[in-house]
């Protein structure tokens, strides 16, 4: 009989362990939860009853077998829950990481008239150390009531601590669902640091306007439940309507507009949330106006960054242009600029330079043999060996051209169709001819060997390949 109790006991002991296993695991606390208390309170019992009787000298010791038993029970869901707290792999690690990584804060400064966004950062850094110099991720958002009062936020703020290290706070606010603020920290960022996205102008702009004042011409004509505030750093705008500046300087910078270009500022939208055909209000600070030209050269640049960045083409959406530079030296580049554009085609001009686009020459006016359509691409895989690709605007058709002189010869690739004797068995199955492929894809290497996929339009998944193994002198046709 007592050997029967020891074993029950080992029993609901490993019981116990199991539920605290799967609470740990799959979550569920509360569920199961009167269950596990039941089963450890029966266990308890059975434990001090069992400890009283021995005490008096009428219980015998665990035997050998019980007690490897019970250690065996100990190591299995002892290492089964340790093994849930490692990062995503069961509740209890999502639970530790909160715990870690997660404060909720008392929101007493919320009130945007009275507090402005100040107030938010005084209540965050009462409970803990929070950098002076801050930067928005994306963008600011709060809605709030008609009196002031913030009823959501939105905003992942990041700076750099005293010791250089990297600090994010993602915030989140829903009046509905808690009067906390809650703050998530340790989070991963793009953090660039960019002066653009920073967020002391908008602690600026609080103390220089009374935002109640400014957003009364939405509130006086529209009773809205929540107004909504959103800040995204430095923008462009091309257009003084709906703009407002801050001072008499900005307002002269505004009126520049009508010659054209943009003026550039840190801006406040104030709107009514799922109101489009109310005009959002925006105020900006500081705004500088930008020529055309500078607009334009500002582009460029910011293109050639990307481009040098990229391993294969960039284009740039403005005109059409199409950048490449070389790998192995990133100052010299190439690209495809927009000579000429009629009816959806294009024809293009080969510019190269040797100072990461600072100066451009032209080394070929006709790189495409008076071909029009849109470039494909463009890649050197070397300083010197490299090719060019136009599409038609149906992209069911495309030419590639090759160089080996830095671009000022081009040879079109013409590919041996003649040795394609059969068609591969997928291509069969949809019923294509070997004169439906007439599309090339961009020459790759692939172990080795230059490729070209051939296909009826761009983005198909059937095709044809054809390989070179002496730098595009030949090609051979390849059946897969």
């Amino acid at each position: 009989m007592k050997e029967s109790v020891d074993w029950l006991i080992l029993l609901l002991y490993a019981f116990v362990l199991y539920q605290v296993y799967q609470i740990c695991f799959k979550g569920g606390l509360r569920s199961r939860l009167p269950l596990l208390l039941i089963c450890l309170g029966i266990l308890i019992v059975f434990l001090l009853v069992k400890l009283i009787l021995r005490g008096l000298g009428n219980w015998p010791s665990f035997s050998r077998i019980r007690l490897i038993t019970f250690l065996a029970i100990t190591l299995l869901f002892g290492g089964l829950i340790t093994y849930t707290g490692i990062p995503y792999h069961g509740q209890l690690s999502w639970k530790i990481m909160q715990l870690l990584n997660e404060k909720q804060v008392e929101f007493v400064h919320r009130n945007l008239y009275q507090d402005g966004v100040y107030g938010l950062l005084k209540d965050i850094r009462k409970k803990m150390n929070v950098p002076d110099t801050l930067y928005v991720l994306d963008e600011f958002s709060v809605q709030f009531k008609k009196n002031g009062t913030i009823t959501k936020v939105d905003v992942f703020l990041y700076g750099r601590d005293t010791s250089g290290k990297v600090q994010t706070f993602l915030l989140s606010y829903d009046e509905a669902q808690s009067k906390k603020l809650i703050v998530q920290m340790n989070g991963k960022a793009n953090a660039t640091f960019d002066e653009a996205a920073s967020f002391t102008p908008l602690l600026q702009m609080f103390n220089q306007v009374d935002i109640r004042t400014k957003i009364s011409p939405l509130t006086v004509t529209n009773d809205a439940d929540v107004y909504g505030l959103i800040y995204t750093g430095k923008r462009q705008f091309t257009t003084a309507q709906g703009l407002e500046s801050l001072d008499e300087k900005g307002r002269e910078e505004l009126a520049k507009l009508n010659k054209g270009g943009a003026v550039e500022g840190f801006a406040v939208s104030l709107f009514i949330p799922q109101r489009e055909d109310i005009s959002p209000l925006r105020l900006i600070l500081n705004p500088k106006y930008l020529t055309p030209d500078t607009i334009e050269q500002s582009q460029e640049k910011q293109i050639i960054n990307q481009s040098q960045q990229s391993k294969i083409w960039t284009t740039d959406s403005q005109d059409g242009s199409v950048y490449y530079f070389v790998s192995e030296q990133k100052s010299i580049g190439y690209r495809l600029k927009v000579a000429d554009a009629a009816a959806g085609s294009r024809y293009y001009v080969l510019e190269k330079t040797e100072d990461s686009g600072t100066h451009w020459q032209t080394i070929h006016e006709n790189p495409f043999a008076g071909v029009a359509g849109v470039a494909e691409g463009i890649e050197f895989f070397t300083s010197d060996f490299g090719f060019i690709g136009v599409t038609g605007a149906s992209q069911t058709h495309s030419q590639i051209f090759m160089t080996k002189d830095g671009g000022k010869t081009f040879t079109e690739v013409l590919l041996p169709f003649n040795q394609v004797k059969e068609m591969p068995e997928k291509v069969k199955t949809y019923g294509l001819k070997l004169e439906d492929f007439q599309y090339l894809s961009m020459p790759f290497y692939q172990e080795g060997k230059l490729v070209i996929h051939v296909s009826t339009s761009a983005g198909e998944a059937e095709y044809l390949s054809f390989y070179s193994q002496d730098e595009g002198v030949t090609w051979t046709f390849e059946n897969k």
